[in-house]
């Protein structure tokens, strides 16, 4: 009915933890045009199962845990003096699609990546930003990369290709199409030396055609090949001083959900002193 569709219209929507409904975003179009989407989105099996729901969930985000214990961290790029952070790596991509995070293992890429991922959700809100590890991913990479389209085959990945997940895959494509939707890929060699070489090669086709932001982090032996493929030059992350190590620490402590054994963290906190002097 009109009625149910309505609501459906201004249920609220949980998408990758801001709130907002179906109305709000497809802000940029017109109301006519708003009207032929509404419809599209809105069928007659959309409406019946989901007319009592109070709120919807879509693209459950995996990166919040970060909020409370991260340490914002620098970055120097190749032929540039300017240290960079994570602010200015957002920024970078209003020039360019693409940034690449290289550093060796245990440098804090997966967490840093995590953050921009929170920070980018707060600049974008009704953006779909989609953090997506690639080792935890990489057996789907290898089956279902093929010459199919970046879209689809991203849809496959996000699991969205069921008949209960409608009307959260027409709000992707939707997003997709109007270049409203952010990738972080992390751990690229991961699936470098797992995956066909030809998948990875329409992979990073994919992402050097794609209207999409995209946010890729890799080990140091990759660095040199995907500068080449993507066309731009990686930032590395740099090293914690001796003060932020410390303060890192006491974060982890203080969150009480890393380090639960008061008397581990004790000796840990006095070992790192004693390893810095």
């Amino acid at each position: 009915t009109e009625d149910s569709k309505l609501k459906l219209k201004y249920l609220p929507i949980l998408m990758c933890g801001s709130k907002m409904s179906l109305d709000s975003l497809v802000v940029d179009d017109k109301p006519e045009d708003k009207e032929i989407l509404f419809a599209k989105f809105l069928t007659h099996d959309v409406i019946f199962n989901l007319m009592e729901s109070k709120e919807l969930i879509f693209n459950k985000s995996n990166f919040e845990e970060t909020n409370n214990i991260y340490i914002s961290r620098e970055f120097k790029r190749k032929g540039r003096m300017r240290v960079a952070n994570e602010e200015t790596l957002i920024k970078t991509t209003e020039k360019d699609n693409i940034v690449l995070i290289s550093d060796l293992v245990g440098s804090g890429k997966t967490e840093t990546l995590k953050e921009i991922a929170r920070l980018l959700k707060i600049k974008f809100p009704n953006f779909w930003i989609s953090f997506i590890s690639l080792k935890d991913n990489k057996d789907d990479f290898n089956q279902k990369l093929n010459e199919k389209d970046y879209k689809k085959f991203m849809c496959e990945i996000l699991k969205l290709d069921t008949p209960e997940k409608f009307l959260e895959k027409s709000i992707f494509e939707y997003l997709f199409d109007n270049k409203r939707v952010i990738f972080l890929f992390d751990a690229f060699d991961e699936i470098a030396s797992y995956c066909d070489k030809d998948a990875l090669k329409t992979f990073i086709r994919f992402i050097n055609k794609s209207n999409c932001k995209t946010f890729v982090t890799t080990r140091g032996h990759l660095e040199f090949e995907l500068e080449e493929n993507l066309t731009i030059f990686a930032y590395k992350i740099i090293l914690f001083t001796e003060e932020q190590q410390v303060k890192c620490l006491l974060h982890l402590w203080e969150d009480g959900k890393t380090i639960e054994d008061e008397e581990f963290a004790k000796n840990l906190l006095n070992n790192l002193s004693s390893y810095l002097r």
